[in-house]
């Protein structure tokens, strides 16, 4: 019997989930392999059952089951090109995920870079910060002022004398003010190893100084620290021109 392109229609006689007799004509699916003809395996479902041929931490040998993606050397064209390349993973299985920029680089946006990142107050997300050492720049209490030091020092004429210090915060302010004229120096680095970073000088006008940062802060470090040294620059001769001056570091809370 033919239909009416004389093509041979051909019916199974096993209804779908019936059992399987030795003596009928249900139509199965199979393959070769390479000797003899082979049943495709289904579960319950009539899903194929598809089993790589290495067990789980054993060597790779044969054909197992691989996850891979395509490194396109077209610079990702419509068409494409290149080595499949196997997906990377730790003793354990997991998914070894690594972003396109190098430590210390400049931050790429179209090079997708494994970064941190949480929601902000409004909702939107935003990328932890970190200072030049990838340390994390944590702003305690939402930008709140947490404390200060205050000190003070005896200017002597021409000599650099240390007038506050301060260690593993985040600074805000730092206001000196002398009863003369003075240059102001902030120094900052490893502890015993302090280099200048910002210079200013007061008047008999404007005898105070301020430095201010930004409401991110400048960080410093545990292992770190930040001094502010004063020079005394009055023109009358020592000791009739020493004279106080005064520090004080606004900060939060460092790391």
């Amino acid at each position: 019997m033919g239909d009416y392109d004389s093509a041979q229609p051909v019916r199974g006689n096993v209804e779908d989930g019936a059992s399987i007799y030795t003596q009928n004509t249900v139509l199965i699916t199979g393959g070769s392999d390479g000797t003899n003809y082979q049943q495709l395996n289904v579960d319950t479902s009539g899903a194929v059952n598809v089993v790589g041929r290495v067990n789980d931490g054993e060597a790779i040998t044969g054909d197992p089951l691989t996850t891979g993606a395509l490194f396109e050397t077209d610079g990702g064209s419509a068409v494409d090109s290149g080595d499949i390349t196997y997906l990377a993973s730790d003793a354990w299985g997991r998914i070894i995920n690594v972003g396109q920029n190098a430590d210390g680089s400049a931050y790429d946006v179209n090079a997708y870079p494994i970064v941190n990142a949480g929601v902000d107050s409004a909702g939107n997300v935003q990328i932890l910060l970190t200072d030049t050492s990838g340390r994390l720049i944590v702003n305690v209490g939402g930008g709140t002022e947490a404390g200060e030091t205050y000190a003070s020092a005896n200017l002597v004429k021409d000599t650099v004398t240390d007038v506050v210090t301060e260690s593993d915060v985040i600074v805000k302010r730092i206001y000196v003010t002398g009863s003369g004229l003075m240059k102001v120096e902030i120094f900052e680095g490893v502890t015993a190893s302090e280099v200048v970073k910002y210079v200013a000088f007061n008047s008999t006008s404007n005898p105070n100084v301020l430095f201010e940062w930004t409401e991110d802060g400048w960080l410093i470090p545990a292992i770190n620290s930040i001094i502010v040294k004063c020079t005394n620059l009055e023109n009358a001769a020592s000791p009739t021109s020493d004279f106080d001056g005064y520090g004080t570091i606004v900060y939060e809370v460092g790391i």
